[in-house]
């Protein structure tokens, strides 16, 4: 039988030297700091992890909230840059010192276009030399104040003042010329009868009226019997 004499250390048999044993204490002093370290990382993290969702979520409401503002800023901007106007009343003279009235029931201004105005049951007047004004009625219309004129939308009603009425669905005056034309079905009646036709054309202040398209006519005569 034989006894190991050489006791625990290094392979062979050997002693750890103090210097090994010194080495070791450092490795092992550096992987317990290294340890701390990660660990008060992690520990760190958990943390701020939370309160970094919780400030997430505050910016993600606050920026919603912001936008809803900006959102409503602008919406109350453009209505104050609205001009609402009730029973207005334009006047004017056209290019031959002659005046002319238009009223409506309403007038807003458009605030994509500064010059144009849309009208609630407009109507308009123009004094020439016929015993009664020209007068036009309409639903709607649209008035251009840089170019006077003046858009009748629905059901308008013109009077020459001289006992014709024609009837559209729409018309275009210029206020300034006093003329009128439109590009649908017009139908006209007065003393000498009844016309209808596809457009028309009003010039000299209702002096003057051209029809054009499928024209129909009923012409009374002098004793009251129509003629075709």
């Amino acid at each position: 039988m034989s006894l190991d004499l050489a006791g625990p250390g290094r392979p062979g048999g050997g002693r750890d030297t103090p210097a090994d044993a010194s080495r070791h204490v450092r490795s092992r002093a550096r992987e317990m700091a290294a340890w701390r370290k990660r660990s008060a990382r992690v520990k760190l993290v958990r943390r701020l992890l939370p309160w970094t969702m919780l400030g997430l979520a505050v910016l993600v409401v606050g920026w919603i909230s912001v936008r809803t503002i900006v959102a409503r800023i602008a919406a109350g901007a453009a209505e104050l840059a609205v001009v609402h106007m009730v029973n207005p009343k334009y006047r004017g003279r056209d290019e031959r010192g002659e005046p002319y009235l238009m009223t409506a029931d309403s007038a807003t201004r458009d605030p994509r276009n500064p010059y144009q105005v849309q009208l609630v049951e407009p109507r308009g007047t123009l004094v020439g030399k016929a015993p009664q004004p020209t007068t036009m009625r309409s639903v709607a219309g649209l008035y251009r104040e840089d170019t006077d004129r003046l858009t009748l939308i629905g059901d308008a009603v013109l009077e020459d003042g001289t006992g014709y009425v024609f009837r559209s669905q729409r018309a275009v005056m210029d206020l300034k010329l006093g003329t009128a034309q439109g590009d649908e079905a017009v139908t006209g009646d007065g003393p000498m009868g009844h016309i209808s036709a596809s457009s028309y054309a009003i010039t000299d202040r209702g002096h003057h009226v051209t029809f054009t398209g499928n024209v129909k006519s009923h012409i009374l005569q002098g004793d009251g019997r129509g003629a075709r």
